[in-house]
């Protein structure tokens, strides 16, 4: 089939467009083709004209994600519980995949734990991959992007819009990841015998009685916070292997530092309650680690994550912020200043 040579111009003009998105200072090589031999020579590590980025610097990935948050804001919540659903879906399987593999090696958890942390670790992160290529709603992922829309793109988000992402996208995860547990898994006797089975009851022992309070919340701040660092990595990226070489280190290290994700627990305590003898129960499941694991999801993804990049680098585009802060800073400053003032005129000159 040949095509027109309309056609062709067409490609070369979207050619010429898509490099001028990616390189502003080409727009003015296009008008000035014959002024070639006046350009300064370029420096040393500067981009060539050509030059295609394949990645997002880090202030455009938050650009990116504030975008990207405000358009998940606006989800309606039908295709939101479908997407939700799914992305709790994905993280069972990757839970499951990660139980059929570190839950088999009974010999190597005697003598080298480590090394099944990693093995059970590293076929975990297939569930993210999945939720990223497929355009899941993660409710550990929307702490970070619903926070940093609200804060770059305020009056683009929804106060209600805001907190049904966060809520339904909950809620939804929850429903997927018992959906894979209880009938993907479970009801197929998948790890009825050993030494799976009392694999999974460990981990869900280690998941409801193992830390206080305050630690299951400390240990969750880290875990949602590698796991945004996983979804700013995959987002920095422009073409697939990179997005998920991306993904895969940080949720590994969260996956193998033990550390305490809300979502990937809705799958594995729920599990090891079926297939113990009454030992846990759903109780004390969301109250003892369910509760303390969600909050300190949401401090590292939103606080940690969201609030931080979006504080470092799209701040500076808010002129009026900067004054603000400025402003908000310099009377505390003054304010301080004065009091120590006070405090020092009654004292006796040394």
């Amino acid at each position: 089939m040949e095509t027109s040579k309309e056609e062709n111009n067409d490609t070369i003009n979207d050619v010429k467009t898509i490099t001028t998105l990616v390189n502003p200072e080409l727009k003015k090589h296009h008008h000035h083709h014959h002024h070639h031999h006046h350009h300064k020579p370029r420096v040393p590590g500067q981009r060539k004209d050509f030059h295609l980025k394949l990645y997002k610097t880090p202030k455009e990935i938050f650009e990116a994600i504030a975008i990207a948050g405000v358009a998940k804001s606006e989800v309606a919540w039908f295709r939101l519980i479908i997407l939700g659903f799914l992305a709790g879906c994905f993280v069972g399987f990757g839970g499951t995949f990660a139980i059929s593999i570190g839950g088999g090696c009974p010999g190597l958890l005697e003598s080298n734990p480590g090394i099944v942390r990693l093995l059970f670790a590293s076929c975990f992160t297939s569930g993210l991959f999945f939720i990223i290529i497929t355009g899941g709603e993660l409710f550990t992922g929307n702490t970070m992007y619903l926070t940093v829309a609200v804060l770059h793109r305020t009056h683009q988000v929804k106060w209600y819009n805001f907190i049904k992402s966060w809520i339904i996208s909950y809620f939804a995860n929850a429903a997927g990841t018992l959906f894979v547990s209880g009938i993907l898994v479970y009801l197929t006797n998948l790890f009825d015998d050993e030494p799976w089975r009392s694999y999974v009851v460990a981990i869900g022992i280690r998941k409801v009685y193992a830390l206080n309070w305050g630690q299951y919340f400390a240990r969750a701040i880290g875990a949602n916070w590698l796991v945004n660092i996983a979804i700013v990595m995959s987002i920095a990226s422009e073409d697939i292997v990179s997005k998920i070489v991306g993904a895969f280190w940080p949720v590994l290290a969260f996956a193998s530092i033990g550390f305490e994700h809300c979502i990937a627990n809705m799958y594995f305590v729920p599990l090891a309650i079926w297939y113990d003898d009454g030992e846990i129960n759903f109780a004390t499941f969301l109250w003892k680690n369910l509760l303390p694991v969600t909050l300190g999801n949401i401090v590292g993804g939103a606080f940690f994550v969201g609030f931080a990049y979006w504080f470092v680098y799209l701040t500076e585009s808010k002129p009026q912020f900067k004054k603000q802060f400025y402003h908000a800073s310099s009377s505390i400053i003054s304010a301080l200043h004065h009091k120590n003032n006070e405090e020092n005129k009654d004292k006796p000159k040394l």
